[in-house]
C-alpha cells in the first residue's frame, strides 16, 4: 500500500493496491497483487504521457511490467526458479518493457548461486565456522543479494545506455528483508539470542547498511552531478533495545519491527542544503517530485509540495484537477498477466516473508479470505488517515469472521471509540482481554481504549499492569498524561509531558502539553509549541483544534475561527470543533457591535432548537445510523456463514451479502446480458437495443477490429466488487455484466439475466485472436489450457446462477451463441417470452443485428 501511494500521492482507498493478494475470480484463485489492480497513475505514467523518458525497477506490485515511455523492470524480474543444473531460469515473462530489453537486461541477473561467496565474509566473518549444511541463514542472505543486483544491475545498465533520461525510480528491498531477518541478532544480545547466534550474525544489518550505501553512491555516480536525488523510505526499524520482544503470529505481524518514522532526503540540482523537512509524509512524495520536474500537481492528490527543499521556495505551483482524466488514460500502460506459475512463486515469497498467510478454512473460499485480509488493510489505513465511518464497515468485517484475533479487535475497538460508539468499543475491548490474556502491549492498547470512551479507572488499572509487566516508563508517562488530561487533572498533565519531552519530541506529548498550558491559562507557552506543531503535523486536525483554542482564549477570535475551520476541513464533523467555531463565530459578532441579529439566529424562538441542540441531535442520528448499519451488515455475514456450514465448505457463487439499503432497493427489472468474454454478450446487447430496451452503456469501450459493432460495456460495473449498488442505476434498463462480475450482484433486486452459452472451444479461440490482434507477438497461454480454465470458471458461475433462479433470486435465460445465429426465430421466441415482449419485435431485431461474417471462430465440425 504505502509504496503505491509514494509513487501516486493517493491514499490506498483511491489507488487500490491494499495489501500483498488479491482473488482471481476467472482462475477461482489467490495472485499476488499487480499493477493492473492499480487505479490511478503513477509517476513514471504521468512523466511518460507528457513525452520525457521515465525508467523504473522493481517496484511494488509493479507486474506486469507497465507500457511507459522508457524502461519498466518489475519486482518479478529478480525472482529465479530452482533450475536444474546447466539450466539458467529464464526472464519471467512479461517483467520487462520494452519487451526486446529483457534480452540485455537478463544477462545482468544475478541469482543466488551467482553472488560471490566470498562477499558473505564481508556480512559475516566467521562464515567459516556455520555447518551450511544445517544452518539455512546464509543462503537466505545470498538470495536477498541475488536480488539487490539484480535490480541494481538493470538499472545502472540504463543509466549508461540512456544518459539523457529525466527519471528513475528503484525500490531497494534488501534493507527492509535484511533487517526482518537478522536484526534480532544485533547488539545489545537480547535475552532469549543464543551467544553462538550473535557471535555470528551480530553485525549483518550494519554491513547490510554500509553495502546499501555504496551501490546508492555508485547509482548516483552514474546519474551525474547535475541529477536531482531523492531517497525515501516508507518506514524505518526498530533497533537496539527498542526492538520488539517477539514477532506476532498474526498475518504481516513482522510489522511489529517497524519503526513509524521514515527517511526522506533530497540533494542535488535546485535543491537548497542544509534544510531540515518537518511534517513530511508520504503523499507529499509524488507532489514534490511533479514539482521538481516542472510538471503540475493533481488537486486531488492529498499531498502537498515541500516548498521548503528548493532553491527558489517560492517557484509557483503549478495544479490541474486530475492526473486521470489529463492525457492517456492509464489503460494505455497496462502490461500483460502474471502467469500462473509466476503468481505462485511470487506469493509464496510473500508468505515466506511473513507478509501473508497461506491457510485453508473448511468453512471459507479463498476469495472470502483474501478480501477480509484486505478490508482489514484497508480499514486500518483509512483509520489512521481519520476516516473512521469508511474505515468501520471494514474492520468490523475483517473482525468478525475471527473474533478470538485481537490484532483484528484492536482497530475496531479504537474505531469505535473515535466514532462515539462507547458501549460497542468497551465491548470489543472486552474480547482482547478474553482473547489476547494479559501482556504489556494488551495493557497499554486497553488503557488507550478505555481512556477513549471514558472509563478512567479502568484505564488507570491497566496503565498499572503495564508498569508492572515492565512496560517503558516514558510509555507510560505519555499514557497518564492524556489520562491526567481527561480527568481535568491539567497540572499533573504538564508534568507528565514535559518529563516524556526531555527525551522523546512525540507529537502526541507535544499536543497534550499545549492543551494542559491551555486549560491553565498559559497561552503565551502553549502559542509557540502549538505553531510548531502545525509545521510538523500540518494535516492533524487536533494540532488545529487546539490552535483554535489558544487564539480564543487571547482573544484572537478571526484566528480562531480560521483554525476550526482547517480542523473541520481535514475532520468533517468534528463535535468539539462544531461547539467551538459557535462559540468562536458568537464572540465575534458581539465584538462587532451586532449581538441582536446573530443571537435571533443562535437563539430563535420560534425554533426551540438551537444550534448547539442541533449539533447534539445529529451526531445521535449518525450513532443510530451506524448502529443500524452494522446491524445489517452483521446479519448478512452471519447469512453467509450459516450457509457455508450447512454445505460443509462448499462456497456457491451467489453468495455476495447484499450491498445496499433495503429501503433503497429499485423495484423495477435490471436486465443483464451476461456470459464469458467473447461469448456473444455484444451481439445479445445490440439485438435488445434494436428491439427497444434502453442500455445502460457509456463511450469508454468504442468499436474496434474486434468488436466492429461496438461493446456495449458501461465502466462501473467492472468494479461491481467494490461498489455493488452500482446495479441499481440499471433498473429498468439493460446492462451487461461479465461472467467474472456478476457473481458480486447484491441481493434482493428484480434480475432478468440472459446467459450466453458458446463452446468454450470456440471462446477460447476467439480471445486467443483478440489478444492477438491487441497485442500482435503475445504468446497466449494454449488453447487447451485457455480452455480448460475458461469451462471450469464459467460452469462455476453459471451452476451458481441456476441456484439462485431455483430460489427465487433471479431468473435466467440461457442462449446457445450458435442457435442465435442460424435458428433466430427459436430464440427471438425465448426472449420474447422471457422478458415479456412481442416476438415480432424481437425477431425483426435479431435479422437486423446477426452479422454471420463476424462468426469468425466457428467450430469446423465434421
Amino acid at each position: 500500500m504505502l509504496w503505491n501511494t509514494i509513487a501516486t500521492g493517493h491514499h490506498p482507498a483511491e489507488h487500490g493496491v491494499i495489501g500483498f493478494t488479491e482473488f482471481n475470480i476467472a482462475s477461482q484463485r489467490i495472485q499476488p497483487i499487480s499493477s493492473r489492480s492499480r487505479r490511478v497513475k503513477a509517476l513514471w505514467n504521468i512523466i511518460s504521457q507528457e513525452g520525457k523518458r521515465a525508467h523504473v525497477f522493481g517496484w511494488f506490485a509493479s507486474h506486469p511490467a507497465e507500457r511507459i515511455n522508457g524502461v519498466c523492470v518489475a519486482e518479478t524480474f529478480a525472482k529465479f526458479k530452482p533450475a536444474s543444473l546447466g539450466e539458467v531460469s529464464p526472464v519471467p515473462e512479461g517483467s520487462v518493457h520494452p519487451p526486446e530489453t529483457a534480452e540485455r537486461l537478463a544477462e545482468l541477473r544475478v541469482s543466488p548461486d551467482d553472488v560471490d561467496k566470498n562477499l558473505l565474509h564481508f556480512f559475516i566473518p566467521r562464515i567459516n565456522e556455520v555447518d551450511l549444511a544445517r544452518d539455512k541463514r546464509p543462503f537466505k542472505l545470498l538470495k536477498h543479494l541475488s536480488e539487490l543486483y539484480t535490480l541494481h544491475n538493470a538499472a545502472i545498465d540504463t543509466l549508461e545506455s540512456e544518459p539523457e533520461s529525466d527519471f528513475l525510480a528503484i525500490y531497494y528491498h534488501f534493507i527492509d528483508w535484511v533487517c526482518h531477518d537478522f536484526m534480532a541478532y544485533g547488539a545489545p544480545q537480547r535475552p532469549g539470542v543464543l551467544d553462538w547466534d550473535f557471535a555470528i550474525y551480530s553485525e549483518v544489518v550494519e554491513r547490510a547498511y554500509e553495502l546499501q550505501d555504496l551501490l546508492l553512491r555508485d547509482l548516483a555516480r552514474r546519474a551525474g552531478p547535475d541529477a536531482t536525488y531523492l531517497i525515501v523510505s516508507d518506514h524505518g526499524f526498530l533497533s537496539g533495545e527498542d526492538r520488539p520482544v517477539r514477532t506476532p503470529r498474526v498475518t504481516a505481524g513482522i510489522a511489529a519491527w517497524h519503526r513509524r518514522e521514515g527517511l526522506f532526503v533530497m540533494a542535488g540540482r535546485g535543491i537548497a542544503p542544509g534544510v531540515k523537512v518537518e511534517g513530511a509524509r508520504l503523499f507529499d512524495v509524488a507532489p514534490t517530485l511533479l514539482h521538481a520536474m516542472g510538471l503540475p500537481i493533481g488537486d486531488d492528490m492529498r499531498g502537498r509540495v515541500l516548498e521548503q527543499v528548493f532553491e527558489d521556495p517560492k517557484k509557483e505551483i503549478q495544479r490541474i484537477p486530475s492526473w486521470e482524466s489529463h492525457g492517456a488514460a492509464l489503460a494505455t500502460f497496462t502490461g500483460d498477466a502474471l502467469s500462473g506459475e509466476e503468481s505462485a512463486a511470487l506469493l509464496r515469497q510473500f508468505a515466506d516473508l511473513g507478509y501473508v498467510e497461506l491457510k485453508d478454512d473448511p468453512f471459507e473460499s479463498a476469495e472470502w479470505v483474501t478480501r477480509r485480509e484486505n478490508a482489514w488493510n484497508l480499514g486500518q489505513a483509512l483509520l489512521n488517515d481519520d476516516r473512521t465511518a469508511e474505515a468501520l464497515p471494514l474492520l468490523e468485517e475483517a473482525w468478525w469472521h475471527n473474533p478470538e484475533q485481537a490484532y483484528l479487535a484492536l482497530p475496531l475497538a479504537r474505531c469505535q471509540a473515535r466514532l462515539g460508539l462507547v458501549e460497542e468499543a468497551a465491548a470489543t475491548a472486552a474480547t482482547l482481554r478474553d482473547f489476547a490474556g494479559h501482556g504489556v502491549q494488551m495493557s497499554l492498547l486497553l488503557a488507550d481504549i478505555h481512556r477513549e470512551v471514558g472509563n478512567y479507572k479502568a484505564s488507570e488499572r491497566e496503565l498499572d499492569a503495564a508498569r508492572s509487566a515492565g512496560a517503558d516508563s516514558h510509555q507510560i508517562e505519555l499514557q497518564r498524561g492524556l489520562l491526567r488530561l481527561h480527568e481535568e487533572r491539567f497540572a499533573e498533565a504538564e508534568t507528565l509531558f514535559r518529563r516524556h519531552l526531555e527525551t522523546d519530541t512525540n507529537g502526541e506529548a507535544q499536543l497534550g502539553l499545549v492543551r494542559a498550558l491551555v486549560r491553565q491559562d498559559k497561552h503565551d507557552q502553549a502559542e509557540n509549541l502549538v505553531c510548531e506543531l502545525t509545521v510538523r503535523l500540518p494535516h492533524d486536525a487536533n494540532v488545529w483544534f487546539t490552535l483554535g483554542q489558544v487564539r480564543q482564549a487571547q482573544g484572537k477570535l478571526v484566528e480562531a475561527k480560521e483554525a476550526f475551520a482547517q480542523a473541520l476541513a481535514i475532520r468533517p464533523g468534528y463535535l468539539n470543533v462544531s461547539f467551538n467555531l459557535t462559540q468562536a463565530e458568537r464572540e465575534t459578532n458581539l465584538a462587532a457591535g451586532g449581538p441582536r441579529q446573530f443571537m435571533t439566529v443562535e437563539h430563535d424562538f420560534s425554533d426551540p432548537e438551537s444550534r448547539a441542540d442541533r449539533v447534539r441531535r445529529e451526531n445521535a442520528e449518525r450513532l443510530a445510523g451506524l448502529r443500524a448499519e452494522s446491524a445489517k451488515r452483521r446479519a448478512a455475514w452471519q447469512a453467509v456463514r450459516d450457509e457455508q456450514r450447512t454445505k460443509h465448505g462448499a462456497v456457491a457463487v451467489w453468495q455476495c451479502p447484499s450491498g445496499g439499503k433495503e429501503s433503497g432497493v429499485p423495484t423495477e427489472p435490471i436486465t443483464i446480458v451476461s456470459g464469458l468474454p467473447r461469448s456473444g454478450t455484444s451481439l445479445m446487447m445490440q439485438i435488445l437495443i434494436t428491439a427497444g430496451l434502453e442500455p445502460k452503456v457509456d463511450e469508454h469501450r468504442p468499436a474496434d477490429e474486434n468488436n466492429p459493432r461496438g461493446y456495449f460495456e458501461w465502466e462501473p460495473v467492472k468494479r461491481l466488487a467494490q461498489d455493488p449498488t452500482c446495479i441499481d442505476q440499471a433498473a429498468g434498463k439493460v446492462v451487461k455484466v461479465v461472467s467474472s462480475q456478476i457473481v458480486f450482484l447484491p441481493r434482493g433486486r428484480n434480475y432478468r439475466i440472459i446467459w450466453m452459452n458458446r463452446s468454450i472451444e470456440e471462446v477460447s479461440h476467439s480471445q486467443r485472436a483478440m489478444l492477438a490482434r491487441l497485442s500482435p507477438g503475445h504468446e497466449a497461454a494454449s488453447l487447451g489450457d485457455m480452455a480448460g480454465e475458461l469451462g471450469k470458471h464459467g460452469h462455476q458461475v453459471l451452476q451458481g446462477l441456476e441456484s439462485g433462479a431455483a430460489e427465487g433470486m433471479l431468473s435466467l435465460l440461457k442462449i446457445d451463441y450458435r442457435t442465435c445465429l442460424q435458428r433466430p426465430t427459436d430464440v427471438s421466441t425465448e426472449i420474447a417470452g422471457f422478458l415479456n415482449m412481442e416476438a415480432t419485435q424481437v425477431q425483426r431485431a435479431l435479422t437486423e443485428s446477426v452479422n454471420s461474417n463476424l462468426y469468425r471462430s466457428r467450430l469446423r465440425l465434421t
